[in-house]
């Protein structure tokens, strides 16, 4: 079978040239009841690049995704393995070298991380996302000591994930501490 792939598209896996057959027999759980089975592969029609940490909106109609060291992009859906690239989201600071690892609430809060003026020290943001464009964007209470990095919050926006590195920052850390977090009344 083919891989639905066009001359401008991206796929989110990592070989886009095999077959959703072939990367379902290769995968050694996908075999097993009850378990993500037939993995598909996700074309960004109009973008050709590096698509890094994606994250499809809760509502299924926007994916985001950032590049190395740089900003954060989004599509529309199309249908469920098809997104349209739109553009680079708008509203970030360009002081933030690095924009990242974005993820929404069902209120469409926006929340990514960025680098912080200390060369690898991050922190964890928040804003509104509509039509593209962040705004109201608010860096999220979290002490200095607890430098964030790769994030995701809940659906119903009560619950933050993210991850402190231990000893080295970035990706030079050789530990991490997962840290869960309730939303406290200042929201």
């Amino acid at each position: 079978g083919s891989s639905g792939l066009e001359a401008t598209s991206t796929s989110l896996l990592p070989d886009a040239t095999s077959t959703s057959e072939t990367l379902a027999s290769s995968t050694p759980f996908a075999a097993a009841p009850g378990t993500f089975a037939d993995p598909q592969p996700v074309t960004i029609t109009g973008y050709q690049g590096f698509a890094d940490e994606p994250f499809i909106s809760r509502d299924g109609q926007y994916l985001f995704w950032n590049v190395p060291n740089g900003s954060i992009f989004y599509a529309k859906k199309v249908t469920d393995t098809s997104f349209q690239y739109i553009g680079k989201v708008k509203g970030f600071s360009a002081a933030n070298v690095y924009n990242g690892v974005a993820s929404m609430d069902n209120a469409h809060n926006f929340y990514f991380v960025a680098a912080a003026s200390a060369k690898g020290t991050y922190r964890l943001y928040r804003g509104i996302f509509k039509e593209g464009t962040v705004t109201k964007i608010s860096v999220l209470g979290i002490t200095s000591k607890q430098n964030g990095q790769d994030m995701e919050i809940s659906a119903d926006g009560q619950t933050l994930y993210y991850m402190i590195p231990q000893g080295a920052t970035g990706e030079a850390a050789t530990k991490t501490t997962l840290v869960i977090a309730g939303k406290n009344a200042e929201g």
